[in-house]
């Protein structure tokens, strides 16, 4: 039996398998399209809601297929720890999140600690259930200084299920107060705590139909140095820099501001010498990340 930290891939089997998984039957574990590097990401879903997706419903005499939307996402992380103390150290930074972001910034996570037994080894894993987000994705390398709030709220309008909550207007107004909580709790954080979660992966942020700004991936979460090195992970990513990066484009673009160059969160961070160096070591771990080739099932 191999163990489920080394699948590059992981079904619903995997998941029942698990000797801490009771399976009642009531529920599917489906893979979410957004895999992390750190953790396998499993949408939690009532099983009768996958099946009438599968077979379809009739109303009104018309056959329709809808989305089973997951109750919740799990979260099995692929890391190895030492021991309860380093998984506890990695439980206190989600914490911290929560803490500063709160519920309207980001995705809620309850993590829990089990005994894993595999093909006669045991070990300890973390786990987590996460409050599901749907929305939009907010880009900090995308979005564009004209007409982004618009294009985000247009492009929410358009999703199904939005309905007529708000009109445009109060849409991009909600979205703008959202982004400007957003930005000035992180930068709290970051001021008080020396901590920052990853907002510079793929749909780490996301805005909800009422126009929140979610964070939904707090895998990553790094302490900032005082010593004016750029830190790594343990990907030899420079997640660090690159969110307090990610941070000044959504200030900058999204909310029409210029950075100030004695703003303490982003002096050490934003110098041209050093935006460069990152740069360079950031290519070099999408080249080693395209090198990388699956360990398969």
């Amino acid at each position: 039996m191999k163990d489920i930290r080394d699948k590059s891939i992981i079904r619903h089997e995997d998941v029942i398998a698990l000797n801490f998984i009771r399976d009642t039957g009531d529920y599917v574990f489906r893979r979410h399209h957004l895999n992390g590097l750190r953790s396998h990401i499993m949408e939690v879903l009532y099983s009768r809601d996958v099946e009438i997706e599968n077979k379809g419903v009739y109303v009104d005499g018309i056959q329709r297929f809808p989305k089973a939307n997951p109750l919740k996402m799990l979260r099995i992380f692929r890391k190895r720890f030492s021991g309860f103390e380093e998984i506890l150290e990695e439980i206190r930074r989600f914490q911290i999140v929560g803490r500063y972001l709160t519920s309207t910034h980001v995705a809620m996570s309850q993590e829990f600690i089990v005994d894993y037994r595999f093909g006669g080894n045991q070990d300890i894993l973390l786990c987590g259930l996460q409050e599901y987000v749907e929305g939009e994705c907010l880009d900090p390398w995308t979005v564009q200084k004209k007409n982004c709030l618009e294009n985000l709220a247009e492009r929410l309008a358009e999703r199904p299920g939005q309905g007529e909550f708000y009109s445009k207007s109060k849409l991009i107004n909600r979205i703008e107060k959202s982004v400007e909580s957003f930005v000035i709790q992180v930068k709290k954080m970051i001021r008080k705590a020396c901590c920052l979660p990853d907002l510079a992966g793929n749909r780490n942020i996301l805005v909800t139909h009422e126009g929140h700004v979610k964070l939904v991936d707090i895998n990553n979460i790094s302490y900032i140095s005082d010593g004016g090195c750029v830190l790594m992970d343990d990907f030899n990513y420079p997640v660090c820099d690159k969110s307090i990066e990610a941070l000044s484009l959504i200030e900058q673009n999204l909310l029409g501001r210029k950075i100030e160059k004695n703003d303490p969160v982003y002096t050490t961070f934003l110098k041209p010498e050093r935006l460069q160096k990152v740069d360079r070591l950031a290519d070099q771990f999408h080249q080693a990340m395209q090198k990388t080739t699956p360990s398969g099932d």
